[in-house]
């Protein structure tokens, strides 16, 4: 015996929404608040795109996260939101309603969408919405929130985001917490970074095989990035016999310049009181380089992870490379390479190495710590 579950009042007025499209474009100004966003989820689902670009308007929340809808990118549907903003920004008296301050384009894990009803803070109060008019002509409006990972090139819908951006960078306040550049030419990640401020990057991953060229371009950015918290830089072999977006990492005869650590020296100052991960993978320094980075490593104090594999470092240097982090507390994970004396003879590793673990740890709290060198091979 089957049973009957009739549809839902809210799915019903839903449906009939979307059936008279215009008609439900011209009278947003009127739809209950709490049908906005079951609305907008069928019309993204539906790919009813005039409809989306007046929703966004229209919005009457200050926060509205599309990118947890769009699971796979599509520039349609981008360009639709974008467009809504557009219309929005035009508006020389905003309508009261029209309350959107954040529009979120990260692929979010959590579904938003779910959880409304208990999401009191989308809603903004008078006293709040009477501060942000009478401030609105003194800043730009609304917040577009965005991850990069930019992977060999450019795919449509970066490129459609990329250009909107870079055309009203002056009037809509861009936000991006989180770059990954994979093999990409440094001026135009120098053209993408000066669309974007720099002090609301909070992640950083470079994976390039030129890595000084690449630091050239992008060096006067460093200093400005004040919320850095996670720095990766990976120095990567191409295969280009194997498939166009597969890599092969290797070791390659890749030494730092004095042009090449002065740019990281510069990027460990500015970001010393957020920085909170270095990794620099398969770039080769010499004891002369590492010693000019430690006063600045030194000063950064919320480092949590450091990963200083694939360097030939004397022991000498070593020892002070492990004083200068001695004192930051906050390091639980950190990974370093054997002294140079330990490769001939190889059993001097067994004596050298254990008495310079002994100087990070002597000076810390007993705590849970991962510190270790890499194998010998």
């Amino acid at each position: 015996m089957s049973i009957y579950n009739p549809p839902s009042l809210q799915h019903l007025a839903v449906q009939s929404l979307l059936l008279n499209e215009a008609s439900t474009i011209s009278t947003l100004e009127y739809l209950p608040p709490h049908l906005f966003p079951p609305v907008f989820k069928e019309a993204f689902t539906g790919r009813h795109m005039q409809l989306l670009k007046a929703m966004v308007a229209a919005w009457p929340f200050s926060y509205l996260p599309v990118g947890a809808l769009m699971e796979t990118p599509n520039v349609e549907l981008l360009q639709a939101v974008l467009g809504g903003v557009d219309i929005l920004q035009a508006q020389k008296v905003r309508p009261r309603r029209w309350k959107l301050r954040v529009l979120d384009l990260r692929n979010m894990t959590q579904d938003f969408w779910d959880v409304w009803p208990s999401r009191k803070n989308l809603y903004c109060s008078t006293e709040t919405e009477s501060q942000e008019q009478v401030s609105s002509k003194l800043r730009r409006d609304v917040k577009v929130v965005t991850d990069l990972s930019l992977r060999f090139h450019l795919k449509e819908h970066q490129t459609c985001l990329l250009q909107w951006a870079q055309e009203r960078k002056v009037c809509v306040l861009l936000c991006c917490v989180k770059m990954e550049f994979c093999d990409f030419p440094g001026e135009i990640i120098k053209e993408i970074l000066d669309i974007f401020p720099p002090d609301n990057i909070e992640k950083m991953e470079l994976s390039t095989n030129h890595v000084l060229p690449l630091l050239g371009h992008i060096a006067s950015h460093f200093g400005h990035m004040t919320e850095l918290r996670e720095c990766h830089l990976t120095h990567i072999f191409l295969n280009r016999d194997m498939a166009v977006n597969t890599l092969a990492v290797t070791e390659i005869s890749v030494v730092f310049s004095k042009f090449g650590v002065t740019h990281l020296r510069f990027l460990l100052e500015n970001t010393a009181d957020t920085l909170q991960t270095l990794e620099l993978v398969n770039c080769k320094m010499e004891d002369s380089e590492l010693s000019a980075l430690l006063p600045a490593l030194s000063q950064c104090s919320q480092l949590t992870t450091v990963n200083f594999c694939d360097k030939d470092f004397s022991s000498a240097v070593l020892k002070k490379l492990l004083q200068s982090v001695a004192n930051l507390s906050n390091l639980t994970v950190e990974f370093y390479p054997p002294p140079l004396e330990c490769y001939d003879p190889l059993e001097v590793f067994a004596q050298l190495c254990p008495e310079l673990l002994d100087i990070p740890l002597a000076k810390r709290q007993p705590k849970t710590n991962s510190l270790c060198y890499r194998h010998l091979p």
